[in-house]
């Protein structure tokens, strides 16, 4: 079995088998944040950021941060920090 190689194909912001990223981490820059609903969510962002920061360290360069913030109500902000 061969493969050809195609050039200048767009990629189509999918993860692994299809799946879309749920938060927009490699789209923020240093100062941006989004807003998180409850508890539930604030814990699966940080997680989730937590994972993208380790992607991003096994490649190399291009330092990548975060900062998490729980509010009285349950909500939360997550930010990049670097």
């Amino acid at each position: 079995m061969s493969f050809q190689i195609e050039k200048d194909v767009p990629f189509a912001g999918t993860l692994g088998r299809g799946k879309v990223p749920k938060y927009p981490f490699a789209d923020m820059e240093v100062g941006d944040s989004i807003a998180l609903v409850d508890e539930r969510q604030l814990k699966s962002a940080r997680n989730a950021a937590f994972l993208f920061k380790q992607s991003r360290e096994n490649f190399g360069p291009g330092h990548w941060d975060y900062g998490a913030t729980k509010y009285k109500d349950g909500s939360g902000r997550l930010w990049r920090t670097a």
